[in-house]
């Protein structure tokens, strides 16, 4: 829920960020020759209000990727975690079943060397 609103207000960044780069650019391309030197200053404001919105939006670009990967890797621990509960559930009465057969084995490798032993004796 909390990453659906995060997502949301990225991409609401990211709208505003991409629309303030295009109005910053039709504002700078609209500007007459003959008012450059009145507008120098406007227009130094402009450029650096372009390249700030360039950054910005670049640093949008990669939070989203960040939290893209994070929600795969946290898709992916809940799968590591998960999967080795799953199948110690249904193979566990199949071991226990093994253990008890090789338990059996063993006591009558135990008595057939104590059956021997007093043979020996």
């Amino acid at each position: 829920m909390a990453n659906n609103k995060i997502d949301k207000k990225l991409q609401d960044l990211a709208e505003k960020s991409q629309k303030n780069l295009d109005y910053t650019q039709s504002i700078l391309s609209s500007i007459p020759a003959d008012q450059q030197k009145s507008l120098e200053e406007i227009k130094k404001l402009l450029q650096n209000n372009l390249e700030f919105s360039k950054t910005i939006y670049n640093a949008v670009v990669k939070v989203q990727r960040w939290i893209f990967w994070q929600r795969i890797f946290r898709v992916l621990k809940w799968i590591i975690i998960i999967i080795p509960i799953i199948l110690g559930i249904i193979y566990f009465p199949v071991l226990s079943d093994i253990i008890s057969e090789f338990q059996e084995n063993l006591n009558i490798i135990k008595q057939s060397q104590e059956a021997l032993k007093q043979l020996m004796n």
